[in-house]
C-alpha cells in the first residue's frame, strides 16, 4: 500500500486502513503497539504464523447483505405461500388451479358394478364374453361350467 501511495499519504492513515483488514485477533495484539508500519507488518506475520489454524477470509459486507436480503425476501414469499395453502386447506377448497375440474371417465371411476354376480369376463365383455365362469349369473350357451 505504501508503494501505491507514492509517499502522498500519511503513514498513520495507511496504518489505520491496514489494521482494519487484519483478523480481529491480530488487531487486538497490534493495537497497543506504537511501532512503525514495517515493524507492525513483521509482527502480524509472526502472530498469524504461530496462531492456531484459522481461516481468514475477506468479504464485501454489502455483497453479503444483498444476498441476505434476497434470501429474506424469498423466505417471506415462501411463508406467504405456505400461509395461503394452509388457509385453503382449512377452508375446504380443493380447486386452486385455473383449469376447470373434469370428472374421470365412467370406465375409470368404479361406478360400474358387477350386478347379479357377473364374472369378470361378463362384466368386461358383456354379450361378447366367451369364457364366463361360475358363479356368473349370466346364462349363455358358451359358458364354461366347472365340474365339482
Amino acid at each position: 500500500m505504501r508503494d501505491l501511495s507514492e509517499s502522498h499519504v500519511d503513514e498513520a492513515f495507511l496504518k489505520n486502513i491496514w489494521m482494519r483488514r487484519l483478523p480481529s485477533r491480530v488487531q487486538a495484539v497490534l493495537a497497543v503497539s506504537s511501532e512503525s508500519l514495517s515493524k507492525l507488518a513483521e509482527m502480524a506475520d509472526k502472530i498469524i504464523e504461530f496462531s492456531p489454524g484459522a481461516v481468514n477470509s475477506v468479504s464485501d459486507s454489502t455483497f453479503a447483505s444483498c444476498h441476505v436480503s434476497q434470501r429474506d425476501e424469498q423466505l417471506l414469499k415462501m411463508q406467504k405461500q405456505i400461509d395461503e395453502l394452509y388457509r385453503l386447506v382449512r377452508s375446504g377448497s380443493r380447486h386452486t388451479s385455473p383449469r376447470p375440474h373434469r370428472n374421470r371417465s365412467p370406465s375409470r371411476t368404479g361406478a360400474q358394478k358387477c350386478e347379479d354376480w357377473q364374472c369378470w369376463y361378463q362384466f368386461r365383455f358383456k354379450e361378447k364374453a366367451e369364457h364366463c365362469v361360475p358363479p356368473c349369473a349370466f346364462k349363455q350357451k358358451n359358458a364354461i361350467h366347472l365340474q365339482e
